[in-house]
């Protein structure tokens, strides 16, 4: 496979990591929908940091090796972030410490978890492994 194949399936795999497990702005993000409006926002930007910042300690440490070693590699480039920029939130379900938000990716649909770290709603890529 090609360099170019890689990248592409490195930056699918990205989308379809956050489909599948279904910031660092001054304004704190509220609500479950948000905060994933928010990493968009962010990957929109390019900006890594205030993207990784949305998600919970454990998933962020994850993300962030993903992201370091697909760069690294070659398989991801900066403007890689943009690819997620296209999810929307279609629907949005909260109780008292967890909540899901429905995305859709073109014609491609998932639920992100969220669950509170430090009274704010963070992405949790764990939770649906019981994390």
């Amino acid at each position: 496979m090609d360099s170019n194949r890689y990248r592409s399936l490195a930056a699918a795999g990205l989308v379809a990591l956050l489909l599948v497990a279904a910031g660092t702005g001054c304004r704190p993000a509220a609500s479950p929908q948000q905060v994933v409006e928010t990493a968009v926002e962010e990957a929109q930007a390019g900006h890594l940091p205030g993207f990784l910042n949305q998600f919970d300690r454990e998933s962020r440490i994850r993300l962030g090796m993903f992201w370091s070693l697909s760069t690294h590699y070659g398989y991801l480039r900066g403007y890689s972030l943009q690819h997620i920029s296209t999810l929307q939130v279609t629907a949005t379900r909260e109780e008292a410490e967890r909540a899901e938000v429905d995305v859709t990716d073109g014609d491609r649909k998932g639920t992100l978890m969220l669950t509170r770290e430090d009274g704010e709603w963070k992405i949790n890529l764990l939770a649906n492994d019981g994390g």
